[in-house]
């Protein structure tokens, strides 16, 4: 009897690892609606970066369409009919973890073939592109796939082998980063299929999206696996959400409780208080606060007040972020906290 009709299903065929996180794009923590707006890249849904050299010529949304088996998509939408610059590049991104790519075995002999799948829809029909980078971004391999039928999801597959030269790190830094083209000028194009030492995201004859006034460009579940078959990827959302959360982390109206001190005054001198971090982050990250109310003692709402709590940092680390807090009489303050450790 062949051993495989020995052992349980979960040993026959183990799960892929994909290697993008968010692939279904369900998470989005930071909303759902985004403007490119000023600097060359924002975050949007959570791993997903838009890139721009221009500010305002596309939008992001995450929306609720998508095909069977899903739920949600990234949608781009150009602003206008935009002429693209000779090094002008409108895309979409996501940075993998170096840490996380160390079985590719990228800039060796050995380096691995991996198979990228996703399905997509637009309002525009023709060849379309995207790239594989490293991140000194002087290595890249640019694929493109073709889009037959306006307004229809339809799935795509492309294999590459990996780059057997070039340094890649295997550090919390970026170890390899996938691009969407959603238009790039004659500086940053080449010829598709190969491994090249330049910055290049497309090919010369591939559709500017952000060249027609209000196409739309959407995708959903991207894997990227190893080996030269597209595998199912599938997790639930709060596996999903527990991978993001190592990158960003938003925490609304979390309160801080003082208690009352022997002199029967709430925090009489400065207090420090601070939000707890959920897991262990790529790195110490970078903190934010907003919203900050107070609820002083006697009163009977929240009142908005900006100076009540400092952004500053007094500590940092994998396990609790601070802040400073010095009003004297004072119950409570709650406020919105970002920690983001993104790459």
């Amino acid at each position: 009897m062949p051993l495989s009709r020995l052992l349980p299903a979960s040993f026959e065929q183990p799960n892929p690892v994909n290697y993008i996180i968010n692939s279904d794009m369900e998470v989005s923590q930071r909303g759902t609606s985004f403007t490119t707006a000023s600097g060359y890249g924002d975050y949007t849904l959570d791993r997903w970066m838009s890139g721009h050299t221009v500010t305002g010529k596309f939008s992001i949304a995450q929306v609720a369409d998508a095909p069977t088996g899903f739920k949600h998509s990234l949608k781009a939408t150009s602003a206008s009919a935009y002429t693209v610059g000779t090094n002008e590049e409108f895309v979409i991104r996501q940075k993998i973890e170096g840490q996380n790519c160390i079985p590719l075995a990228l800039g060796t002999s050995s380096a691995k073939t991996v198979t990228l799948s996703f399905w997509v829809k637009s309002s525009l029909t023709g060849t379309f592109s995207g790239a594989f980078l490293n991140s000194a971004e002087n290595r890249c391999y640019v694929f493109t796939y073709a889009i037959s039928s306006a307004s229809t999801w339809e799935k795509k597959e492309i294999s590459v082998a990996l780059d057997t030269s070039g340094t890649w790190l295997t550090t919390n830094g970026i170890g390899l980063t996938l691009y969407f083209s959603l238009g790039a000028g004659s500086g940053l194009q080449a010829s598709a299929g190969s491994w090249i030492s330049t910055k290049d995201l497309t090919t010369s004859s591939s559709v500017n999206l952000v060249g027609t006034n209000a196409a739309t460009w959407q995708i959903t579940g991207v894997v990227l696996n190893e080996g030269s078959k597209a595998e199912t990827f599938k997790e639930t959302y709060a596996e999903t959400l527990d991978k993001c959360l190592r990158y960003y982390q938003k925490h609304l109206g979390w309160i801080t409780q003082f208690n009352r001190g022997l002199d029967n005054n709430y925090d009489a001198h400065v207090v420090n208080s601070g939000v707890g971090v959920v897991g262990f982050m790529r790195a110490t990250p970078t903190e934010t606060i907003a919203n900050v109310y107070r609820w002083d003692a006697g009163d009977s709402n929240w009142t908005s007040d900006s100076t009540a709590f400092s952004a500053a940092i007094s500590s940092s680390s994998q396990t609790f972020v601070e802040g400073y807090y010095g009003r004297q009489s004072c119950n409570a303050v709650k406020a919105d906290w970002e920690l983001i450790a993104e790459l």
